[in-house]
Parts: structure tokens; sequence; C-alpha cells
């Protein structure tokens, strides 16, 4: 017995002397079993050829399992159906009030709401911003009414007859304050008056190089034929049966811009809808169908048009794209960002409607920069003074000129925090019952005269301060304290 323990420590200490990084990997002490090798287990059972060892990810080795890939399809089948029972059956909103611009005025404040499914579906083909995007992923997308709310739709609702040039507005407040919120909600608000809407809601991406693009000698910019195929297609997607309704006033012809060439031909008459198709199913011809496109809609005057823009800052940055020569582009250079800084600076004009944008704080690689700060110095300070030392480029400052700052409300009102809270108890995030009728006892007792607070609030209230009022971590608290 000792003779064969002193023969496997041998045979041990040579296998770690030939290969020790079997023995020890990524500073984690690993255990080595000793036991009789496959090939002498081959040799004992008579016929039955050994399997070969493979080695696993963590160190070690174990025998090749027959069927490996469908295993671990059924596996994960099995992983996500026990979440699936884990979490449950979605929960029934179908009480909430729908989200209409009936609701959205100063009287209801605070309500809790849902957005109408159909609308919902056809934004999101734009896409959403990312923490939005998560946080309905599962649950039916709700919001509730707040008093920027009601201020930003009658900005873009009221100017009916009234160009893009005086409605170019900008959305600023803190980090987690709901800007992107009430933009959805803006966006919403537009398609229920039947307007246009070409919604951007991750600016970042077009400029963080992760979209092909190639030189064009003819325009002396960096065109992005992806990208401006893939938002045609959301633009006819959303607007089908308003962009029909539009019709070109004259023949028009589209050429090219890709090396293999052609072209194509819309008749007068023909519905915008069918430049677009076009552009959306071919990339050799997305950039000039969408500058076109973008052109027919801001001279016409019988539909309002919304430009909505989040994650705006991007735009006045450099990019991340680079030259052959490995020098990065600015925002300008390149198509998508370029036609957008032409409506947001002035230069194209929608005749009736309205540019609405929105400042981002969520990624800490593309801060607003000191070019934004510069050209809005009056109406957003910057919170870094600018030395003579430091750089800014003028086309980027120019750009940003013009622009009207909405300060979206920093702190949730009461009233306000209280309908997310209701609408958190009605989803089953909430494990105190109370809350469910928080906003309708809140506007009863404000009614009567009576304090809408009461002493039994604590949690609600200490959440509530602990968050200053702020909408993304009065959630955080909420969801990393409360029963699910």
């Amino acid at each position: 017995m000792a003779s064969s323990c002193n023969r496997c420590v041998i045979s041990a200490s040579r296998a770690a002397a030939v290969q020790p990084q079997r023995f020890f990997a990524a500073r984690q002490l690993v255990v080595a079993s000793f036991s009789t090798s496959a090939i002498a287990l081959a040799g004992a059972k008579k016929g039955k050829p050994a399997k070969s060892p493979v080695k696993r990810q963590g160190g070690g080795f174990s025998k090749a399992k027959a069927g490996g890939a469908q295993a671990k399809q059924k596996a994960e089948a099995a992983a996500l159906a026990v979440r699936a029972d884990l979490i449950g059956p979605e929960p029934d909103l179908s009480g909430l009030h729908e989200f209409t611009n009936d609701v959205a005025n100063e009287e209801n404040v605070g309500r809790p709401t849902r957005f109408v499914k159909q609308r919902w579906d056809s934004i999101s083909s734009f896409g959403l911003p990312k923490n939005i995007a998560k946080e309905f992923a599962r649950d039916t997308p709700t919001t509730v009414v707040r008093e920027s709310t009601v201020a930003v739709i009658e900005r873009i609702t009221k100017p009916t007859n009234q160009s893009s040039d005086s409605n170019r507005i900008l959305l600023s407040g803190a980090r987690g304050c709901g800007k992107s919120t009430v933009m959805l909600q803006a966006v919403d608000s537009a398609m229920q008056n039947g307007s246009v809407v070409i919604y951007i809601p991750q600016a970042i991406n077009l400029i963080n190089s992760s979209s092909p693009f190639v030189y064009n000698s003819a325009s002396q910019m960096f065109h992005q034929p992806a990208l401006s195929a893939q938002l045609l297609q959301a633009m006819q997607s959303t607007n089908k049966s308003v962009l029909s309704s539009i019709k070109l006033s004259q023949e028009t012809n589209i050429e090219s811009t890709a090396a293999s060439g052609g072209s194509a031909s819309f008749a007068a008459g023909d519905g915008l809808d069918k430049l677009i198709a076009a552009g959306a199913k071919s990339e050799a011809l997305s950039v000039p169908v969408l500058e076109k496109a973008l052109d027919i809609l801001g001279s016409q005057t019988d539909v309002n048009v919304l430009l909505a823009i989040d994650e705006v800052q991007a735009l006045f940055m450099t990019s991340e794209y680079r030259t052959p020569d490995y020098t990065l582009l600015e925002s300008y250079a390149l198509s998508v960002p370029r036609l957008l800084l032409d409506y947001i600076s002035g230069r194209k004009v929608l005749a009736r409607g309205t540019v609405l944008t929105s400042l981002s704080f969520s990624s800490p690689r593309y801060l607003p920069s000191l070019e934004l700060f510069t050209g809005l110095s009056d109406a957003l300070p910057s919170p870094v003074p600018l030395t003579p030392y430091d750089r800014v480029n003028e086309y980027h400052v120019a750009h940003a000129k013009g622009l009207k700052v909405v300060n979206v409300m920093e702190k949730l009102a009461l009233g306000e925090a209280q309908g997310m809270m209701s609408i958190w108890s009605k989803k089953g995030f909430v494990a105190h019952r109370k809350f469910a009728g928080m906003w309708r006892s809140y506007h009863k007792k404000l009614i009567a005269g009576v304090h809408p607070i009461s002493a039994t609030d604590e949690l609600f209230l200490g959440k509530f301060a602990e968050s200053g009022g702020n909408a993304r971590e009065f959630g955080r608290g909420l969801f990393s304290t409360l029963a699910v």
C-alpha cells in the first residue's frame, strides 16, 4: 500500500514538472484526484473503447460526453422554465389609465398610466434607451404623468404652424431625473396627433464605430449606409399611413452612392412611403434617400414632424471612426450625424415641426463636451470652467447655438413619487398593499385639505429622502430593500 502511494506521488510530481499549468492555473488552488488511468480502465473492460479525456475549463479532466450540445440546450431550457416559474405571470395592469393627450395635463400630475401597446411597438421599432429597454423587457410599459411631461408636450403640440427654427429644444437635468422618459412621452403624444415621428434613442451608436462606413468623394463625407437603411426602415414601419399621404411634388431621381452604381426614379404624385421603402431595401440608395426624405418632410406644411434625438451630446464631439491613416473623425464628417446636425443647428428647417433633443449622463465615456457648454453658456453653465488653454472646436460650438434648454425637474414631487409607488405595487415589486391606491388617496386628501402624507408611510418617506427625489435612485432604493 505504501509503495503504491509512493508511485502515485512520484507520477504526480513528474506530471507537475512537465505540465505545471494543469495543477496551478489562474491563481487558484487545484486539488488533483488520483485514479486509475483511462488506458488501464479500457483494458480492464475488454472491448469497450475508452472515451478520450477532455480538459475542463476550470482544470482537471473528465470523460467526453456524447450529445453535449443537446444536453446543454436542454439544461438552458430547463433553467429558463424554472426562472419563469419563479417570476410568475405578468401582472394585470389593465386597470391603469392609458397614456393619452387627454391625461397629460396639470390635473393628472402624478397619475400612473400605461402606454398603448400598438404605439409602444411602433416606438420600439426605432429602439429604446438601454435602461428603459431593460426595465420593460417583460413588464407592461408604464409611466407617470409629471409636470415636465405636461410642459414638454405643450411645447411640441401647440405650435402646429411654426417651423423648427423656433422650436429646437434641449432637455437637460441631473442624471436619472427622467429625461429619456419625458422624451418617450413626447414621442407617444406626437404619434397620437398624427405627426411623422423620427426617433433616435441612442445617438452614441452613430459615432462609436459600430456600423460600416465608406468615403464618398462627391460629398467629401464618410457615408453610413447601414445606419441610414435602418433609420429609413424604422420610419417606414412607424409612419407608413402618414407618409403615404405626403405626395412627391415632382419627378425624383436617386443616384446610388455605391461603387456598383444604380439609380431609382419616382414619379410626381408617388407617396413618400414609396421613396423611403426603396432606401430601406437598398443600402446603396439609403444615404441619398434619407437626405431627400427629410428635405421633403421639411418643405411640406400639411403634417407635423417631430425629430427626437436622445444622447444628443454624442453629436458634439469627436467620433470613434478613423480614417485609413488612423485619424479620428469629427461627428460632422459622418453622413447621419451631419444630417441631424443640419436640423439641430438650424441650417435646415422643418417648415412645420419640432426638433427635440436630450442630454444623457449615463455613459461616463460620452459626457457633454466643452463645445456644447460653450455654445449654450447662457442657459447651460459648464461644470468645469473654460480656461485659455482649452481647445474648443468652433464647428461644434456653432451647432449648439440656438437650442432652447428646458430643464426636467431634478426631484420628483410627492404626488409623482406616489404614482410610481402605486405602479410598483400593482406589479408586485412592493410588498405593502397600502401603496396600491396611493395616488388616488393622495389627491383625495389634497381636495379635502388634509396633509397627504401620514406618519405611517415611513418606508415611502425613507426611500424618498434617501434618493433626494431622484427618480432612478428612488427606484433602486426600493428594489434593493423590498420583497418581490
